[in-house]
């Protein structure tokens, strides 16, 4: 047997073993506990789990062993075969997870009324002797719980060598690739069925299980490619300037090339290079479907092209072959060759991405900047090519090209040096191409400008009645306890409501009960403010958009779709200005009734050519002309509700129209006229510095900026990888993410990210511990604040202090030993504990010995001889805590009083 597939001989042992145990069921639940699975948690009544499972099926066994997916699965595997003394897997290639949360082939207790463990156990032992008959499948379906994909995923548990899943992954696989229709409702139709497969693939149906899952995972994910042209057969610098590329020539991949894969644009000659990034928005079609182009230096003899969207255009500054060479990443980069067409990869893409987005940032600082001298100045001043040069010589000398910097702190520093260093002529700051801008001071003067420059870019916009407005992506940071995330609600409730938050600033009760009103639930699509915190493992999938595992009703299949993750959902809601009604359920029953018809054709509306509709395995419907050499058309979901709220058409106009006309005939909904785009919504982004920036937002990094949304004069579109959406990021849509400085990642946060955010900052403000609310009897609290945080500044830096926030919940202002004591043993010394590794030293220095206790110890160590260091064992102060039962008032006051 192959080696990725050892875990069917280990099925194969344990459906021997629970051959007898019938009788035994407690043995089974305990041998699953015994592997660290749970739970096992009865129903006695509706309402909550309250009493324990005395009672299970092997089909129901082997879905506890799955449930948990593929790598969980394999260690209980691994485990229970040790214990049952069978040989350990090392994969589980193929097997289905059972649904978490429907793991059980039977209802609770106080629904079993039928005998229906039994029954499952007799379907069991029948299949053992291979008397399996329509009546006891038909049976066993009846049961609640189950359904015929769940049914056919356990019968291949225990037999996977003669039965096969008709599920989620396995059917749309069925349908295309065989060509088999997998419908069936009884046992001998299932059989049926499955000789039918057999009859087409010689895999067995454990190996074509996992093939199934593979296709349908390949199917979704975007490909990357190297589009090459040739400048002496186009005119490709006209091309680019006048953004009049639309479409590429295919000669190879024809079958591959699909709509949403990934482009780079590659022009050879003698200037070659990376002249910019693209999305394939169509399969390659034939020539007579594009308008001709006169830019053509020769005849354009090209049979195929894809339609293509040009997503960043780097002709302006491309990405030449010689800066290429230099990275290791892009050392494979198929270019040069004949060709036209070649297959990348998604770190090329990505490279090259990272590239293009700085040549773009660093273009817009430049030119944004000139723009602003020339404001201040007049076209005709020397200062302007004078400080341009200055920091074209200053980006030289540092390595660094200044214009990607936004960072005002990088620049204040640069500009510092500058002012102490700028005049030695034997120092970094020299320059033969310029002697004279040291002397002169043109390096430090033209840093302050752009500085200035920065600053203007970042002010509020002030509006008519002098309001000012939140930028539109913000991030609050500070050290620990500032209150960062708490002034997110003031922030959010001042872009959504600030008539309210001016009425209520005092009131926190209140802005906290109208921020609840206000989260956006994206299941029902209620509410402007969304939350979110960000960590290592969260994801583009999650955040964006991604396959997940749904249930279908009726026969609880498991299924996947294309799901929408927070933010997607929230930007979409943000744009809609017309709603249909209901439209996910009318169109979940349009596809379906699709899906049951072996053909569905319609017309366009015009030239009454008929056409073809097919749904593919993204929940999309794909247009098919029935002539000799047909195109298929992706038409999205989204494109036909656009459609029906207002007449949106992006592509494929009479295929799109023909669909939603149909869909308008014979579905009922209506059109909810809110318009979405005159409300401000918000995502709030908790420790936004604690994720994968460049992972979780992907390539909508670049469209979060706000001269890139949607409506703006700059506004990009991209094609989302698995829905094969368009998508654009909203105005109206404001980012607050917050970050802690003392997670030492303000400087390590992705440049990129940090480019497109005003940040704000957030220090400890010892005063409000003063006032009545806040202040307590007996103790300082702000002195002892200010004294903490003036040593951890002296000893690390000011990033590291500690917020006013910890003591702000001290209840009894009268009494506040208790509660003092466990500010500082639970959050302020555990906290000191992390910022200075262990060096009781300095945290000793900070708190004094009220609070660290130094000590020499007298310790005799076994033979010392040869240990050389000894002597500066013995000689180790000794460091810890004092017990806070003995701290007092007093304690906490030393602090800050003066010996």
């Amino acid at each position: 047997m192959d080696n990725n597939y050892t875990w069917v001989k280990t099925h194969k042992g344990i459906v021997q073993y629970l051959s007898d145990k019938e009788n035994s069921q407690q043995e089974l639940i305990d041998l699953l506990k015994s592997v660290g699975i749970t739970p096992f948690n009865d129903k006695s009544k509706e309402g909550e789990h309250d009493i324990e499972l005395k009672e299970i099926d092997p089909f129901t066994f082997f879905c506890y062993i799955h449930k948990y997916g593929a790598k969980r699965a394999l260690g209980f595997l691994k485990q229970i075969a040790e214990l049952l003394g069978l040989e350990k897997p090392t994969t589980v290639n193929g097997i289905p997870s059972a649904q978490p949360q429907r793991v059980w082939l039977f209802p609770p207790e106080y629904m079993r009324v039928n005998n229906e463990v039994p029954r499952l156990w007799n379907l069991f032992k029948k299949e053992l002797k291979g008397d399996v008959d329509n009546d006891t499948f038909a049976d066993v379906l009846n049961i609640k719980n189950v359904g015929r994909a769940k049914l056919t995923e356990a019968l291949f548990y225990i037999n996977p060598e003669k039965y096969l899943p008709i599920n989620g992954p396995t059917k749309p696989y069925i349908k295309k690739e065989l060509g088999i229709d997998v419908g069936f409702t009884t046992y001998s139709e299932y059989i049926e069925l499955l000789e039918k497969i057999r009859a087409k693939t010689d895999m067995p149906f454990y190996e074509l299980s996992h093939e199934a899952w593979v296709w349908n995972i390949d199917k979704t994910k975007e490909n990357y490619w190297v589009f090459q042209g040739n400048p002496d057969k186009y005119d490709f610098e006209a091309a680019f300037k006048e953004d009049d590329i639309d479409a590429w020539t295919v000669t190879s991949h024809k079958a591959s090339i699909k709509e949403g894969d990934k482009v780079i644009i590659w022009i050879t000659g003698d200037k070659a290079g990376c002249y910019a990034l693209a999305d394939v928005v169509s399969e390659p079609m034939d020539r007579e479907s594009f308008a001709d182009s006169d830019l053509w230096k020769e005849e354009d003899t090209s049979e195929l092209k894809a339609a293509i969207n040009i997503t960043h255009n780097l002709a302006s500054n491309p990405i030449l072959k010689d800066e290429i060479d230099k990275i290791k990443d892009l050392d494979n980069l198929k270019v040069g060759s004949q060709g036209t067409n070649f297959s990348a990869t998604k770190q090329e893409y990505e490279t090259l991405l990272e590239l293009a987005v700085k040549r773009e940032d660093s273009m817009n600082y430049r030119e944004g900047y000139i723009n602003w001298l020339r404001n201040k100045y007049g076209d005709r001043s020397g200062t302007i090519s004078a400080y341009e040069k200055a920091i074209d010589i200053l980006s030289k000398i540092l390595s660094v090209e200044i214009f990607e910097i936004s960072d005002i702190k990088y620049l204040d520093d640069l500009y510092k040096d500058l002012i102490k260093e700028q005049r030695n002529e034997k120092g970094r700051y020299y320059h033969p191409d310029a002697p004279s801008y040291g002397n002169n001071g043109f390096y430090s003067a033209s840093i302050m400008s752009y500085m200035e420059f920065l600053e203007s870019k970042q002010k509020p916009v002030k509006q008519s009645k002098e309001k000012m407005i939140t930028p539109s992506n913000t991030i609050l940071y500070g050290p620990p306890g500032t209150g960062k995330t708490y002034n997110t609600v003031n922030k959010a409730l001042e872009i959504i409501d600030s008539e309210f938050l001016k009425e209520n600033i005092d009131n926190r009760e209140a802005l906290n009960k109208r921020f609840r009103e206000l989260r956006f639930n994206p299941e029902t699509g209620e509410g402007q403010v969304a939350f979110i915190t960000f960590h290592q493992s969260l994801s583009y999938e999650d955040f964006i958009e991604g396959i997940k595992p749904k249930k279908n009703e009726g026969d609880q299949e498991i299924s996947y779709e294309v799901c929408d993750g927070l933010f997607k959902a929230i930007a979409l809601k943000a744009s809609d200005k017309k709603v249909v009604v209901l439209f996910d359920e009318i169109y979940k029953e349009f596809i379906g009734d699709v899906m049951e018809k072996e053909t569905f054709s319609l017309k366009t509306p015009v030239q009454k050519k008929p056409f073809d509709v097919r749904i593919n395995g993204s929940g999309n419907c794909v247009a098919i002309p029935q002539t000799e050499t047909a195109t298929q058309m992706v038409v999205t979901k989204k494109m036909i509700a656009d459609f029906l709220v207002d007449g949106t058409v992006r592509d494929w106009k009479p295929y799109l129209s023909s669909i939603a006309e149909y869909i308008k005939a014979n579905y009922s909904f209506k059109v909810d006229k809110e318009d979405n785009a005159n409300k401000p919504y918000v995502i709030i982004i908790d420790e936004i510095n604690r994720g994968n920036i460049s992972q979780i937002f992907g390539e909508l990094i670049t469209l979060i900026e706000p001269d890139k949304r949607k409506g703006q004069a700059e506004e990009i579109e991209v094609i989302l990888p698995y829905s094969k959406e368009r998508f654009s990021v909203p105005s109206n849509l404001h980012i607050i993410g917050t970050m802690n400085t003392a997670d030492r990642s303000v400087e390590a946060l992705d440049t990129a990210l940090r480019r497109r955010f005003s940040f704000v900052e957030m220090n400890p403000v010892p005063g409000l511990l003063s006032k009545d609310e806040f202040g307590c009897k007996g103790v300082d609290l702000e002195a002892m604040l200010r004294a903490i945080n003036g040593r951890i500044e002296k000893l690390l830096d000011r990033d590291y202090c500690i917020g006013h926030s910890y003591f702000m919940t001290i209840k009894d202002k009268q009494e506040p030993l208790e509660e003092l004591k466990y500010i500082f043993q639970n959050k302020i010394l555990p906290l000191l504990q992390e910022y200075f590794y262990g060096d009781w030293g300095k945290i000793r220095l900070i708190v004094g010995k009220e609070f660290v206790d130094r000590r020499k110890s007298d310790v005799d160590f076994l033979d010392a001889e040869g240990e050389e260091d000894i002597e500066e064992f013995e000689d180790r102060t000794i460091y810890s805590f004092t017990d806070c039962e003995g701290w007092t008032l007093d304690s906490f006051k030393s602090i800050y009083e003066e010996k």
